[in-house]
């Protein structure tokens, strides 16, 4: 049965974060990237980190509310 409009507008309403969401989120996942915990990222760090960036895992976007 096709949805109607109003329900997907209401939903892709739902799907909004906000830019200093999205940076703390970026924030998290730089600091679990950096297994030495020395503020930079080495090649295999940055790799990994870069990966989940081009393909995240979208389960993790689940709980936005924590980084507001």
């Amino acid at each position: 049965m096709p949805e109607d409009a109003s329900e997907r507008t209401s939903r892709n309403e739902d799907c909004k974060i906000s830019k200093s969401q999205l940076l703390r989120f970026i924030e998290a996942k730089f600091q679990v990237a950096d297994r030495d915990q020395d503020g930079l990222l080495n090649i295999t760090e940055l790799s990994n980190f870069l990966r989940f960036v081009s393909h995240p895992d979208l389960r993790s976007f689940a709980s936005w509310d924590r980084f507001r």
